[in-house]
């Protein structure tokens, strides 16, 4: 939901999926389907909060949705997977603080999700 909120995908998002420190777990209600992911604790950080219809709810930073998704889908690896994704590379460009991502990349410790993301960034500079 983060990447179409912050136009980072041109589609609309039809399942909301929540990063949580609680058991995976999904379910369907009259207004859409959930899925809740599971990260460790230490993974919980980098988030916003935004109102919505005279509500609040906590959205993950442009670069902690990036992340998360990349951590939650460890299959997402080479360029083939990268087009799949139809990042907007303007809105990226435009949003992403490339500092912070790495900072926030730091705090995974994950030497393959560290390559992931790099061979990702790289892919967007040359679109």
């Amino acid at each position: 939901m983060a990447l179409s909120y912050y136009h980072l995908i041109p589609e609309s998002v039809y399942c909301i999926t929540s990063v949580s420190t609680r058991k995976t777990y999904r379910f369907q209600t009259s207004i859409g389907q959930f899925s809740y992911r599971t990260v460790k604790p230490d993974l919980f950080f980098g988030y916003n909060l935004a109102s919505y219809d005279n509500r609040c709810f906590k959205i993950a930073s442009a670069e902690k949705a990036i992340l998360d998704y990349f951590y939650i889908n460890p299959n997402i690896k080479n360029e083939t997977d990268f087009i799949s994704l139809r990042i907007n590379r303007d809105s990226f460009i435009e949003q992403i603080d490339i500092v912070r991502l790495n900072e926030f990349l730091e705090r995974f410790v994950q030497k393959t999700l560290t390559k992931r993301i790099n061979s990702f960034l790289e892919f967007i500079k040359m679109l």
